[in-house]
């Protein structure tokens, strides 16, 4: 309901004009660092016992395949997180945490240009939902380069990566697109 209510005000006339980017992570599970979630961990004032825990629960895990009726000898992986581990989900939030505050901060430092909706309304920047985000923000080109390098950022740190193929915008109606 929020990111439809936001979609209401895509053609208020602004300059730099309003612009919404939808976001999907490709295999967002399984590309999530290791290091990454356990910094996050620590800079969420978890107990070095639970991180150790938690890291011992998504590191200790080793797997075999079956290919033609035969397994194949045992592997581990060095990254990602296990879909159908009932503690994943949680984990992959405090992982999306991570970029919620980093957006919200780009906002409040000015970095990034808001969304401008209705009046009386509060600055939202973003909603994120399982493995995708969507994003709203001016569309000038300060908005676009520093959304561009927190994206970047993100991906190299958390080890996530946007699927291109599956990510998409709208501008509104009025907007010049040039490129940067």
């Amino acid at each position: 309901m929020l990111v439809h209510e936001l979609t209401q005000s895509l053609d208020q006339d602004i300059r730099g004009s309003n612009v919404i980017i939808k976001l999907d992570m490709e295999k967002a599970f399984d590309r999530i660092e290791w290091n990454f979630l356990t910094e996050v961990l620590r800079r969420f004032g978890f107990t070095d016992e639970f991180i150790d825990l938690v890291d011992a629960c998504i590191r200790e895990n080793h797997f075999s395949l079956l290919v033609n009726s035969t397994s194949t000898p045992f592997f581990t992986t060095t990254r990602g997180l296990q879909q159908g581990d009932p503690l994943s989900p949680t984990l992959f939030i405090l992982v999306e945490e991570a970029l919620s505050r980093t957006l919200s901060r780009a906002v409040t430092r000015g970095l990034i240009q808001p969304y401008h909706s209705k009046r009386g309304c509060p600055i939202i920047s973003h909603s994120l939902f399982a493995d995708d985000a969507i994003l709203f923000l001016n569309g000038c080109e300060t908005s676009i380069k520093g959304l561009m390098t927190i994206i970047s950022s993100y991906e190299r740190a958390a080890g996530q990566l946007v699927n291109a193929s599956k990510s998409s915008f709208i501008v509104a109606s009025s907007a010049t697109i040039s490129t940067i």
